[in-house]
């Protein structure tokens, strides 16, 4: 978690209550390489944060899978039109490496909006990784 918290140190001065709230609903999770992170026609609930590893974004075909974009350490991934639409994804996101992701759901997100001097900067600041 540590990533993350240095992340943001990086950017702004967060209260310690505010990163207390936040850093709470942070839960981590491992995947193997070549795993799929979100499949293809659910919809994503997360918003995650790479502490390890390399993330692929690819809509799969019957001869190859077309890659758009990837994600690499150190920065926010998420299928975020589905996340912000809590609607089916069109794409999938893959670990192409082995990944470490810190993730807080959409719930605890719209929690975190609500309840920290901070909340608006965090989820722009995704955002912009994304994006």
């Amino acid at each position: 978690m540590d990533k993350i918290k240095n992340y943001f140190d990086s950017l702004i001065a967060m209260e310690a209550e505010d990163w207390d709230i936040f850093s709470s609903m942070l839960t981590k999770t491992v995947f193997p390489k070549r795993s799929l992170i979100l499949e293809m026609g659910k919809t994503e609930r997360y918003l995650s944060f790479i502490e390890k590893g390399i993330v692929r974004f690819n809509i799969p075909k019957l001869d190859y899978d077309f890659t758009f974009g990837f994600a690499f350490e150190n920065s926010f991934v998420s299928a975020y039109d589905s996340f912000l639409t809590q609607t089916a994804s069109s794409y999938n996101l893959e670990a192409i490496t082995d990944c470490v992701l810190w993730r807080i759901s959409y719930d605890d997100l719209n929690i975190v909006y609500k309840t920290t001097q901070v909340g608006n900067f965090i989820g722009r600041k995704a955002i912009e990784d994304i994006f």
